[in-house]
């Protein structure tokens, strides 16, 4: 290069041969951006990178986990019964990928008189398929040696500094294809494990609730029979003691309920029926429910009127039932949380939308657990000692609900005051 240095025609033909190197570089660099898989990037080295190059034949060997064996990946050029003994091969068989393996750097034969002076053992292979120079270059990713990709070329041939450049610049662009390809996968695999764990779960939670739910159907059917004197004459301590039954059954089924809907929601299953809401009537309904648990705190529940809108009574479109379940496991959790005070409940429009603030004057809620709360199962006290029982699944369901419905649920707390629990929902008539 020097010798021609001044020489125009030279430069020109120095400065064409690595505007080429360039552009097939850059063609096969955009080639392997594309692939998401293992066999993706080896379909580009034989299909894109052997004519390129213009070699005959080649390979992509991976090595296993244990580092002393070669899968091959992806190869060409080579006769089928050939291949075929040699799909898994050991590193140490005497091969020119192996000595890539060990040295961590690129092979290069010019003739096959190399093949025979350095790999004996594989030399007549070679020469049956009549190939000559090799090129043979190590594939990094992951932190460490991975494989070997292969050129094989059937004259003899030097390779140039440039060429050596361009083959190993390829091999690096390979080797991040294959990384990315590896990262793919493992994300594939761990997003389908996830998936089926959660199926799994969903699954489990379903079947488990129906279970459960069956026996306690039967428990409130016989505790209703006896309390209605059926079986006789029922004295006042065992009515309170039906009463207590009939309590804890209700609790349950509650519970039991709150899983089958999550449990739906989870799995997608959850329809809604939408119709004609007077708002009024849902607060008021949800607050009855809610009564005996106030009942038994001595907990004043109260519900601000209900302003009307311009045309009468504020009312929305929307799933009734589910707004209601909403609205129950606010002010449940609201009364759960709150010794002393009240729990107020109120609703407004405001524009374009309906507003239900439910607020109490419990415990409050810390700042970095406002999110955290409507995770599933989530519950500011974790621990086994905590004040209120249940799921912790009340929040994020009726967030979920909410979403359904085209709303959202909002909270604001301070520690020791307690909070306001803000449902929004579009208002439409």
């Amino acid at each position: 290069m020097d010798e021609y240095s001044d020489d125009p025609v030279q430069l020109l033909a120095i400065a064409r041969r690595a505007a080429v190197q360039a552009a097939t570089l850059q063609h096969l660099t955009a080639a392997l951006s594309s692939t998401l898989s293992e066999e993706q990037v080896g379909a580009v080295v034989l299909r894109e990178a052997l004519p390129a190059f213009g070699a005959t034949a080649g390979d992509v060997v991976l090595l296993d986990d244990d580092d002393r064996t070669f899968r091959v990946l992806c190869w060409m050029g080579y006769p089928e019964h050939l291949v075929r003994s040699w799909m898994r091969y050991p590193v140490d068989t005497g091969t020119p990928g192996g000595d890539v393996v060990h040295t961590a750097g690129p092979v290069f034969l010019d003739s096959f008189r190399e093949w025979e002076q350095h790999y004996p053992r594989v030399a007549p292979i070679i020469h049956e398929v009549q190939l000559a120079a090799y090129a043979g270059l190590p594939l990094m990713f992951g932190g460490r040696l991975r494989g070997v990709v292969s050129f094989n070329f059937p004259e003899n041939r030097s390779f140039s500094p440039e060429e050596r450049a361009m083959l190993l610049a390829f091999a690096a662009q390979c080797a991040q294809a294959l990384d990315r390809a590896r990262l793919f996968s493992a994300e594939q695999r761990a997003r389908v494990e996830a998936e089926s764990a959660m199926r799994a779960k969903g699954d489990f939670l379903a079947v488990m609730s129906h279970e459960l739910r069956t026996p306690l159907t039967s428990i409130l059917g016989y505790q209703e029979l006896l309390a209605d004197g059926i079986s006789g004459p029922v004295t006042e301590l065992q009515r309170q003691h039906l009463s207590r039954i009939e309590a804890s059954a209700l609790h349950l089924l509650g519970l039991i309920d709150e899983l089958l809907t999550f449990s739906r929601l989870e799995a997608g299953h959850e329809s809604i029926n939408v119709e004609a809401v007077r708002v009024a009537t849902v607060l008021d309904a949800a607050a009855a429910l809610v009564a005996p648990l106030a009942a038994a705190k001595s907990l004043p529940v109260i519900i601000n009127p209900v302003p009307g809108s311009g045309d009468g009574e504020l009312s929305t479109m929307t799933d009734c039932m589910k707004l209601q379940q909403v609205l129950v496991n606010l002010l449940s959790n609201a009364i759960k949380f709150t010794e002393h005070g009240s729990v107020t409940m109120s609703a407004h429009a405001d524009h374009s939308q309906l507003v239900i603030d439910v607020c109490d004057t419990g415990i409050g809620i810390a700042a970095e657990h406002l999110e955290r709360i409507f995770e599933p199962f989530r519950q500011v006290e974790q621990h086994s000692t905590r004040r209120a029982g249940g799921t912790g699944l009340g929040l994020s369901v009726s967030r979920q609900l909410l979403t359904l419905l085209g709303g959202t649920l909002g909270v604001e707390s301070t520690l020791g005051q307690g909070s306001v629990f803000s449902v929004r929902l579009p208002l439409t008539r």
